[in-house]
């Protein structure tokens, strides 16, 4: 969660090479504060320290390149058609590649109603509700903007897994949500 959140960074230096033009001092700052408090997040400050699989910095790197390119490619599309139909149309599509790739029909579960209830929460609360908000937000406060106050999404997981999974939180860990949280608030100055 927290890697996939460099995004941003691209979005925004995706955004200003298309526009031909260097960051605006509040996308600069933001950018800055985002990664940064990710970066303490992920390192502890000390990049030595990151501890991930070679598989898994792969994924991370892909979920941000696809993060910005879900933000950056359905721009447009999002102002002229509703987001449900373009998330729906994006999440069948993707499902039926993904089916295929791995191929569903040679998996046997064990549905019990904790099997099938988890699977639903996934998929609708996790995944068609938390794309379409996004999808939404995309729509109306633009792929910079929305992507960078996304960025939160990485401090609610450690909160989340401080609570629930009784994960210790260090000083550096609070240094990184007050920055990211510190972007939040200005993006949402305006």
């Amino acid at each position: 969660t927290v890697i996939q959140y460099s995004g941003p960074a691209m979005v925004v230096i995706v955004v200003c090479l298309i526009e031909m033009r260097l960051p605006k001092l509040v996308e600069l700052i933001s950018v800055i504060l985002a990664f940064g408090g990710t970066f303490l997040l992920v390192t502890h400050g000390d990049p030595h320290t990151l501890v991930i699989s070679p598989k898994g910095l792969f994924w991370c790197i892909m979920a941000a390149v696809t993060l910005v390119c879900y933000t950056m490619i359905l721009g447009d599309t999002l102002k002229k058609r509703p987001t449900i139909v373009c998330n729906a149309l994006g999440l069948i599509i993707g499902g039926i590649v993904l089916s295929v790739i791995i191929r569903v029909w040679e998996f046997r579960p064990d549905w019990d109603l904790a099997v099938m209830l988890c699977v639903f929460v996934v998929i609708f609360v996790g995944t068609v509700l938390a794309f379409t908000f996004y999808m939404q937000g995309v729509a109306n406060v633009g792929p910079v903007k929305a992507s960078i106050l996304a960025s939160v999404e990485p401090v609610t997981a450690a909160i989340v897994s401080f609570f629930w999974l009784n994960t210790r939180l260090a000083p550096v860990d609070m240094a990184g949500f007050v920055m990211i949280m510190i972007t939040v608030f200005i993006l949402a100055k305006k």
